[in-house]
C-alpha cells in the first residue's frame, strides 16, 4: 500500500512539475522576446534613412520612468506649428516601424517623437505588459513632449501600430485626457484575447489547458494585471477623437479586435472605424495603398477640425 502511495504521489508531484515547466514557458513566450537592435530594424524594414519619410535632423531624447530609461527621436520641421504627434511602434519593433505614418501628416507641420517603449530599441526594461505599463511610459513622454514644444494636450495626437495602437488607446482611456485625435491601426482589443488565439495558432487548442496559470505567472513575473490589459475595457473612457483603421485581411489580429474596440467608445460620431480591402497584412494597409488610407485620415482629421 505504502509504495503505490509514494508511486502515486511521484506520479502527482512529476504531473505538477510537467504543467508548471509548461506554464512558465508559456508566460515566457507572453511577455518576453529577443530584442532588435534599432540599426537591425532599420535593414529589415528597408529605410534608407529619414529623409525618405520627409524627416529631417532629430535630437536624441530620454526620459526616465519607473527607474527606466526610455528612449527616443525628436524632430522638428521648418516652420512648425503649435502641435505635435507622438508616434508608438509594434510589438518587437522600434521607433522605425512607426515612421511610415509620418507623410500622413507631413503637411500638417507638427513637431514629431518617435519613441521606443520599454523593452524595445534603446529603450531600457526586462519584459513587455502590452499596455499595462507602457500606457503610463506613454503619458510620461506626453508630458515631456507638452513641455518641450510647450503645448497644452489638446495640441497634441497619438499614432500607434498594432501594440502601440493598443498602447496609445489604453493610455487615453486610463488618463481621460482631451488629446487632439488619435490614429490607432491594427489593435488587439485585449491582451488575453490576442494571446490566446495566437497560442492556439502555434501550439493548438491544448494550450487552453495551461494558459490560465500562464496568464498568473506572467503577471507575477512583469508585475501587472492582464486582465487590465484591455484596450475595449478603456474604451468608454476615452475622451479623444479616433479613428481606427483595420485592414479586414490581416493575418495575425482579426478585424473584429477594432471593431469590438469601436463598440464601446463613448460618442461614436465624433470617432471613425475604417476597414481596408486592399489586401494588406497586419499593420500594413498604408504601405498597401499609402493614397487610399491618406484619403481616409485627411477626411477624418477634416471631420474632427470643423467642430
Amino acid at each position: 500500500m505504502r509504495i503505490k502511495r509514494r508511486k502515486l504521489l511521484l506520479l502527482l508531484a512529476t504531473a505538477s512539475s510537467i504543467y508548471f515547466s509548461i506554464c512558465y514557458f508559456l508566460s515566457s513566450k507572453l511577455i518576453t522576446f529577443p530584442r532588435r537592435a534599432l540599426e537591425v530594424d532599420r535593414v529589415r524594414l528597408g529605410i534608407k534613412n529619414l529623409q525618405q519619410y520627409g524627416i529631417g535632423k532629430t535630437e536624441d531624447v530620454s526620459i526616465q520612468q519607473a527607474n527606466l530609461a526610455l528612449k527616443g527621436w525628436y524632430f522638428k520641421p521648418r516652420n512648425a506649428k503649435k502641435c505635435a504627434i507622438l508616434y508608438h511602434h509594434g510589438y518587437t519593433g522600434t521607433r522605425y516601424g512607426a515612421m511610415k505614418y509620418y507623410p500622413l501628416f507631413r503637411s500638417l507641420r507638427c513637431s514629431a517623437l518617435f519613441i521606443d517603449a520599454r523593452n524595445h530599441g534603446e529603450s531600457e526594461g526586462h519584459f513587455n505588459t502590452f499596455g499595462y505599463h507602457e500606457k503610463k511610459d506613454t503619458l510620461a513622454w506626453v508630458d515631456w513632449l507638452q513641455q518641450k514644444a510647450k503645448l497644452s494636450e489638446k495640441k497634441i495626437a497619438l499614432v500607434g501600430e498594432s501594440f502601440g495602437a493598443a498602447t496609445i488607446l489604453q493610455a487615453a482611456g486610463y488618463s481621460q485626457k482631451k488629446f487632439w485625435f488619435i490614429l490607432a491601426d491594427s489593435p488587439y482589443k485585449s491582451f488575453k484575447s490576442i494571446t490566446s488565439e495566437q497560442a492556439v495558432k502555434q501550439y493548438g487548442t491544448i494550450t487552453d489547458f495551461f494558459t490560465f496559470f500562464a496568464y498568473e505567472i506572467a503577471g507575477f513575473r512583469a508585475k501587472f494585471d492582464p486582465d487590465d490589459v484591455s484596450p475595449s475595457g478603456y474604451a468608454p473612457r476615452i475622451q479623444t477623437p479616433c479613428m481606427l483603421v483595420h485592414s479586414l485581411q490581416d493575418p495575425y489580429t482579426p478585424a473584429y479586435h477594432s471593431k469590438a474596440i469601436y463598440a464601446r467608445l463613448a460618442k461614436p460620431k465624433k470617432h471613425r472605424l475604417f476597414f481596408s480591402d486592399w489586401q494588406a497584412g497586419h499593420g500594413r494597409s498604408v504601405n498597401t495603398n499609402f493614397a487610399a488610407y491618406q484619403k481616409q485620415v485627411r477626411d477624418f482629421l477634416q471631420k474632427i477640425n470643423k467642430k
